[in-house]
């Protein structure tokens, strides 16, 4: 009788029938689990099926993500105006507008979409130098290139 008792007991829990079929408190306690059992917060659902929890979590991450790529690239920025670089003390920006078109830049833009030789490309630029102005960005212009080493206008580089 002991030999069977185990194999008995599992065989009854196993099909979900209670040791006690007549007590009702037990029959009321297995079915309440057997519900919270079945619902589907608690079972996994199938390929291609997802409860609407996840479904609404899986926007929000792809959302996240994509929120905070979106704000941690930087659009493309177009280079700023070639009068905006220029800067010397006490010089208003109409001041080196005038000075650049005085030291051979074409417009305000400088030479923006215009291809120039780098003899032309060097002179204004040390005109703007010779005249005590400085790049904003700290550059020290087309003759720092060692490809410009050679031209003409840069032999005579201000420090």
């Amino acid at each position: 009788m002991s030999d069977l008792a185990p194999a008995f007991t599992a065989s009854v829990f196993c099909r979900g029938s209670l040791p006690f079929p007549n007590s009702r408190k037990h029959r009321s306690e297995h079915t309440e689990r057997s519900s919270v059992a079945s619902s589907s917060l608690f079972t996994q659902p199938r390929l291609g099926e997802g409860t609407d929890a996840m479904k609404i979590m899986n926007k929000l991450v792809t959302v996240l993500i994509i929120g905070t790529l979106a704000a941690c690239s930087k659009p493309f920025q177009p280079p700023p105006v070639e009068f905006k670089m220029w800067k010397k003390s006490g010089i208003s920006e109409l001041q080196v507008k005038a000075q650049m078109l005085k030291c051979g830049y074409p417009t305000i833009d400088g030479f923006h979409g215009r291809y120039v030789s780098k003899e032309e490309a060097a002179k204004p630029e040390q005109c703007m130098f010779a005249e005590g102005f400085k790049r904003k960005n700290g550059w020290k212009g087309v003759c720092s290139l060692p490809s410009f080493a050679e031209v003409s206008a840069c032999i005579k580089v201000p420090d």
